[in-house]
């Protein structure tokens, strides 16, 4: 996640704090209001007066859209979301304020996820990388052998999680060479370039798994090519197919002139894959859910767009009683399940539940 996004996560649950507002509180032996939760696989359960948990109603508003908000937390924690607290936040289903409007969006039914990036793709710009100090005259690309462009950068939306077998074509005064990847994005896959070294040998530099294949032109299976057959009459082009311990390929292809080692030419690139940003910015009738974990980690559901399998239901929908500000409160029955991500998305787990939750709302 960008910082600034987690940044203005905060602000807003800051803001909330300040704000706070309480729903009575059941008695000890009939809780109103709690949470069944499978997280990951581990059961948790909690309710408001019991377990030394509180139920706080409020609604925030950003950019004129009203949030209806529920946290479920422990009461003796200094601040809004602590350890053990779980957030659901609901959107306003349009920018509509005006009497009967806010109160009657809380209703049965089901929602979608809330999201800041797209899930399933990635905006990728791929660039060549000068190996020799001199600009190649002419650089074509392929994807998975289709050529989709020229020039020494270019920029596609691909996929996330499949193969793609990148391949660039470069001439430089008449030298011609070529490289394969095989790119699994947002930043997998494999890469081979092959080195010339001093003692006329070409070796290959490869961030494939160990143990490599080497399967050079000449159909040698050596880790290393021997120059010394090499007419030093003519240029050559060399090339060798790498295939890693996971099956994963790359490609490298030299012209090399045996006679005039500055005349060599080698093809190099590389790519930088950035998330692809929701510009659905109001994220109307969309739903948020946020919980932390034992050690403060916050997780929400509003970073990646959701799995297919993802839900979120409100199944009943009932006036209570008004909070501490006096403003109107629902109490809503909810089931949902969906993946959680950590602030960079670099962590995920999933859960599923039911809860009763009250979220307050604007007096019409």
């Amino acid at each position: 996640m960008d910082s600034r996004c987690f940044q203005f996560l905060f602000l807003l649950l800051l803001v909330s704090a300040c704000n706070k507002v309480d729903v009575p509180e059941p008695e000890q032996d009939a809780p109103v209001f709690f949470s069944q939760l499978d997280l990951g696989g581990s059961p948790i359960s909690f309710a408001a007066g019991q377990d030394n948990y509180t139920m706080d109603a409020s609604f925030q508003r950003d950019s004129g859209v009203i949030e209806f908000v529920g946290v479920l937390r422990p009461k003796d924690c200094s601040i809004r979301l602590c350890p053990g607290s779980l957030r659901i936040g609901l959107r306003h289903t349009s920018r509509d304020n005006g009497a009967g409007a806010v109160g009657s969006s809380l209703r049965p039914k089901s929602m979608q996820y809330a999201y800041r990036f797209d899930r399933d793709s990635v905006r990728v710009k791929f660039s060549i990388v000068p190996v020799i100090t001199d600009v190649a005259q002419s650089v074509a690309w392929s994807i998975n052998g289709e050529t989709v462009g020229s020039g020494h950068l270019i920029e596609k939306v691909l996929l996330r999680d499949r193969d793609y077998e990148v391949g660039i074509q470069t001439k430089r005064r008449g030298c011609n060479s070529r490289q394969i990847q095989t790119v699994r994005l947002p930043n997998g896959g494999c890469r081979s370039r092959i080195k010339v070294n001093e003692d006329r040998t070409l070796s290959v530099q490869s961030n494939g798994v160990p143990p490599l294949q080497h399967n050079w032109m000449n159909q040698s299976k050596d880790s290393v090519f021997h120059l010394s057959n090499l007419s030093s009459a003519e240029r050559h082009n060399i090339w060798v197919r790498v295939t890693d311990a996971n099956g994963c390929v790359s490609e490298s292809e030299i012209g090399f002139d045996p006679s005039n080692r500055n005349m060599n030419c080698i093809a190099d690139f590389g790519y930088k894959a950035e998330r692809i940003i929701n510009r659905d910015h109001f994220q109307l009738g969309k739903v948020t859910i946020d919980y932390i974990d034992d050690s403060g980690v916050i997780f929400t559901s509003n970073f990646l767009k959701q799995p297919a399998d993802s839900y979120f239901e409100i199944l009943t929908a009932e006036d209570f009683e008004a909070n501490a500000a006096g403003q109107p409160t629902k109490k809503l029955h909810m089931e949902f399940l969906t993946t959680l991500f950590s602030e960079y998305g670099d962590q995920s787990i999933q859960l599923e539940g039911k809860t009763v939750f009250a979220v307050a709302y604007p007096k019409q």
